[in-house]
C-alpha cells in the first residue's frame, strides 16, 4: 500500500468516526453526514460539515470534531417550533437570540461530556484565530451577538473566551452585566428549559438597548392565535429554512444559525467519504452573527 493510499484510508476512517460520533451525541440513527465547503449546515435529516484540508493539522481535526458536536447538540437539544415561536423579528435582535440559543445547547453538551467541551473549544478557537470583536461603542449588531454567545458560554460552562479576545471581553463583561443585572444568572438556571430560556433571552435583548428594534415583535404572534392546522400545513420554507447558519444569513422568517469552521473550500467530501462538487450551499462568512454553522432548522417531527 502506497503512502497516499494509507493517508486516504486514515482520513476516511477519521471522517466516518466523526460522523458516527455526531449521530451518537445527537441520539439519532439515521442522519446523512457529508463534508464540503467551509461551514456547517444542519438539515432535517442531514448535516454537512466542513471539508477536511488535504494536510489537516491536529487543531483542524479537533475543530472538525467540534463542528460535529455542535451540530449534534443542536439536533439533540433544540426544538425549532419553540425557537420560531419566541424568536424576535428584527434582524439584530434575532441574531442575539440565536447566539444565546447556540450557547445554551452547546453548554449542555460541554457540561455533560468533557470531551465534547474540549472539541467545542477547539472549534471556537479556530473560528476566532484571525478574528476580532470591536470594543463597546464600536461593535455592530453582529459583534454584539458574538459577545452574547461568548459571555453566555462563560456563564453556563465557566469556559473563558479565546485567548486573543480576552482583553476585549474584559471590556464587554461589565458593559453587558451593568445593563442586564441578574438575567445571565436566570439564563443559567433555565439552561434545560428552552421556552423559559427563550423568554429570558428576549428580556436580555431589551436590556442591552442596542437599538435593534422592538425585541418583542414576533412575526408569528398572529399565527399563534390561529389554528394549529396552519402550523402543521406550513410550506416547504418552514421545513427547509427555519435555521440558516450559525454563521449565517437567512431569509425572512427563518431560524438561522451558522459558524466558521475549519475547512478548505477547494476540498470536499460527500457522504461519509465520497467526492462532492465543492459548491457552497451555506451562507458566506460574515453574513450572520454566528457564521460558522449554516443550515436548516427544520421541524424533525
Amino acid at each position: 500500500m502506497s503512502n497516499h493510499d494509507s493517508k486516504f484510508d486514515k482520513e476516511s476512517q477519521f471522517l466516518k468516526s466523526n460522523a458516527a460520533a455526531l449521530r451518537a451525541v445527537a441520539g439519532v440513527k439515521e442522519c446523512q453526514v457529508t463534508y464540503a465547503g467551509t461551514d456547517t449546515h444542519v438539515g432535517k435529516d442531514d448535516v454537512r460539515l466542513p471539508a477536511l484540508p488535504p494536510t489537516a493539522t491536529a487543531a483542524q481535526k479537533a475543530s472538525l470534531r467540534g463542528a460535529a458536536d455542535g451540530a449534534a447538540l443542536w439536533l439533540a437539544h433544540h426544538d425549532p417550533k419553540t425557537h420560531k415561536k419566541h424568536c424576535p423579528n428584527p434582524d439584530g435582535a434575532r441574531a442575539i437570540f440565536e447566539s444565546a440559543e447556540r450557547a445554551r445547547v452547546e453548554a449542555i453538551g460541554a457540561n455533560d461530556l468533557a470531551g465534547v467541551g474540549a472539541n467545542l473549544t477547539a472549534a471556537l478557537n479556530q473560528r476566532y484565530e484571525n478574528r476580532q470583536i470591536e470594543a463597546p461603542g464600536s461593535a455592530d449588531e453582529a459583534g454584539i451577538a458574538e459577545v452574547v454567545r461568548l459571555l453566555l458560554r462563560e456563564e453556563l460552562t465557566g469556559a473563558p473566551p479565546p485567548q486573543n479576545l480576552s482583553m476585549v471581553m474584559d471590556l464587554w463583561r461589565p458593559w453587558v452585566k451593568s445593563r442586564t443585572g441578574d438575567l445571565l444568572d436566570q439564563l443559567e438556571a433555565t439552561i434545560d428549559d428552552q421556552t423559559a430560556f427563550a423568554e429570558i433571552s428576549r428580556r436580555l435583548i431589551g436590556a442591552l438597548e442596542t437599538d435593534l428594534g422592538d425585541a418583542s415583535s414576533n412575526p408569528d404572534d398572529d399565527a399563534d392565535e390561529g389554528s394549529d392546522e396552519d402550523d402543521s400545513g406550513d410550506s416547504q420554507s418552514d421545513q427547509d429554512g427555519e435555521q440558516s447558519a450559525v454563521g449565517e444569513d437567512q431569509s425572512e422568517g427563518e431560524d438561522s444559525q451558522s459558524m466558521d469552521d475549519a475547512g478548505d473550500s477547494g476540498s470536499s467530501q460527500e457522504g461519509e467519504m465520497g467526492e462532492a462538487d465543492g459548491s457552497e450551499e451555506g451562507m458566506s462568512d460574515g453574513e450572520s452573527p454566528n457564521a460558522d454553522m449554516t443550515g436548516h432548522n427544520a421541524d424533525r417531527g
